[in-house]
């Protein structure tokens, strides 16, 4: 893949390209959201029994506040500018670690050569993309044998709660898996522990960690039951 730099922007130009920075509060860096609503496989899955986007913390809390949605919708609408790659990487100039999509999820393969772009003109950064969009980059290592940056951990989501099977990676990028009633192999996620804060913690940008387990919690229980609710009344309406 022939790689090529990334114009800098000052700070103030590049927001009015690709918008701000998210910040979750348990992350130990920033971020960047989508609206769930534009996931196109976690959409389909958002109404599925038994997947991980049935119980995905995106569909409540902060995420459903107007300026947060506001922002998220902005941020889509920014991605499709030509100068997005170049504002983005201005943004996250600096930053020693990066998540991709604390809610949202990669649009399409230009995209997602587009954060490998980022990733490679940022090689003091360390990325990570949790994905569930496997036809999307199964399609990019098919263009990219050699696989991803050195610094672009992408981890690829199984869209099962306790999946029975695992995708097969080859090496070429990690997993991460849901658990409510048994533990597959894996680094266990303790944010739970240390009030839904990583801290310390940095297994999920780790590419010596093929697959990360996140429990699913209590609460994220009950968002789904009201996100249930919320979804049948929009059938009905």
């Amino acid at each position: 893949m022939r790689s090529f730099t990334l114009r800098r922007f000052k700070p103030k130009r590049a927001k009015q390209i690709a918008h701000t920075l998210s910040n979750p509060s348990k992350m130990p860096c920033p971020s960047y959201s989508f609206p769930i609503t534009s996931c196109k496989v976690g959409s389909k899955m958002r109404k599925k029994k038994g997947t991980v986007c049935e119980v995905c913390y995106a569909g409540g809390g902060f995420y459903r506040m107007g300026p947060v949605k506001d922002a998220m919708d902005i941020r889509l609408a920014a991605s499709r500018h030509p100068l997005w790659p170049d504002a983005m990487a201005s943004l996250i100039y600096g930053q020693l670690y990066f998540r991709w999509f604390d809610s949202g999820d990669i649009q399409s393969l230009k995209m997602l050569y587009q954060i490998v772009e980022i990733a490679r003109n940022l090689p003091r950064t360390k990325f990570w993309l949790p994905t569930k969009e496997l036809a999307i980059v199964r399609r990019y290592l098919k263009e990219n044998p050699d696989g991803f940056p050195a610094n672009l951990v992408v981890r690829l989501s199984m869209t099962m709660v306790d999946p029975c099977h695992m995708v097969k990676t080859e090496g070429l990028f990690n997993t991460s898996t849901t658990s409510e009633k048994k533990k597959p192999e894996g680094f266990l996620c303790t944010a739970e522990t240390r009030e839904e804060k990583c801290v310390y913690c940095r297994a999920c940008w780790d590419k010596n960690i093929p697959n990360v387990i996140y429990p699913v919690r209590k609460k994220d229980r009950v968002l789904c039951n009201e996100i249930v609710v919320q979804l049948e009344g929009e059938t009905n309406e």
